[in-house]
């Protein structure tokens, strides 16, 4: 057996351990080309230096084993899950922290900068960048956060301690939170908060995932206004961009009958529903009383709002073919009286 510096072995077992995750001893021992009292009297001092080294015994053998994924200050990423790594990261939200994260990984994973435009993802505004952080960070340690939000509903715009529970990473970021102030689950949309502060002297407050899930069952593509009523309507299938473009209802479940598609199920958001039934016109076939109730509504007020502006000329931007057609339209509308 040779002798080498107690710094070279050290050096040359975290090298070892980085390559395999775990050794026998005496296998060390050999790669070392030390004795198997001086390879231990190494390891030892490893886990003395906070080295998350742990031994156990195998019959005669003992097995050493260094955690997984373990780097001093940093985390590993095998080699071979790089490129679905980069691809994730390429995929996120434009921002400040992306940005940087990127090139730093591209730098480092041998990868051109090229690559970063090779995606073009969507774009994060930096302050709601840094809002998602701040609520990433309180997800983590999981920390009370005060929020200071504006409430579409009330119109409202103040302080609310939060326990975040969820962060749905739509196209519009919207969080699921114990909401201290109302003492129930609600959602938050992102972009309505406008400045954040960790809170740790409001206790946490821990959320089953089955309650979350339960609070999620029927909202309509995130939101939800209401309790759960049961809902359905039908369209035309060839229509195939409608049965493309229907909105995420967890509650949902789809059949098919000729040329007609039925949706149906619960719906915590029906008014968000009866707005999108309203944009599909006369592509709809049917639908429950509630919901119809709800659409004639939403169809009442654009039609409303179309009527006053076209009585006051308030649409001076339309070409010669549409006004063609409004005057036509008068025309029959005149027609059909007499």
């Amino acid at each position: 057996m040779g002798r080498r510096s107690a710094s070279d072995s050290a050096t040359k077992v975290i090298g070892l351990f980085l390559e395999r995750s775990s050794w026998v001893q005496s296998e060390l021992a050999r790669e070392l080309d030390l004795t198997t009292e001086a390879t231990r009297g190494v390891l030892r001092a490893l886990c003395d230096a906070q080295i998350p080294l742990t031994s156990e015994r195998h019959g005669p053998q003992v097995l050493w084993k260094l955690e997984e994924g373990w780097l001093a200050g940093s985390v590993r990423i095998r080699k071979a899950l790089l490129p679905e790594f980069y691809a994730l990261i390429l995929s996120a939200p434009r921002g400040p922290g992306r940005e940087r994260l990127v090139r730093e990984l591209l730098s480092a994973g041998g990868w051109g900068e090229k690559a970063v435009d090779t995606i073009v993802p969507a774009t994060m505004p930096d302050d709601l960048d840094r809002h998602v952080r701040a609520l990433l960070d309180a997800l983590r340690r999981r920390q009370c956060l005060a929020i200071k939000y504006h409430s579409q509903n009330s119109g409202d715009l103040s302080w609310r301690d939060v326990s975040p529970q969820l962060l749905e990473h739509a196209s519009t970021p919207r969080m699921i939170a114990w909401c201290h102030r109302s003492g129930a689950l609600r959602v938050f949309r992102i972009d309505r908060i406008q400045d954040t502060t960790p809170r740790p002297v409001t206790v946490f407050r821990e959320t089953p995932r089955t309650e979350i899930e339960e609070f999620l069952r029927g909202g309509v593509d995130g939101y939800r206004s209401s309790a759960r009523v049961p809902f359905w309507f039908e369209v035309r299938r060839s229509e195939r961009w409608i049965e493309d473009n229907l909105p995420s209802m967890v509650t949902s479940r789809k059949t098919v009958s000729g040329d007609r598609l039925r949706v149906e199920g619960e719906v915590a958001g029906h008014l968000v529903l009866a707005r999108f039934i309203a944009s599909l016109g006369a592509h709809v076939t049917g639908m429950d009383v509630a919901l119809a109730a709800a659409v004639r509504e939403v169809a009442k007020g654009a039609l409303e709002a179309a009527e006053r502006a076209l009585n006051a000329g308030a649409v001076p931007s339309i070409d010669d073919d549409v006004r063609g057609r409004i005057a036509l339209m008068e025309v029959r509308k005149v027609a059909r009286k007499r």
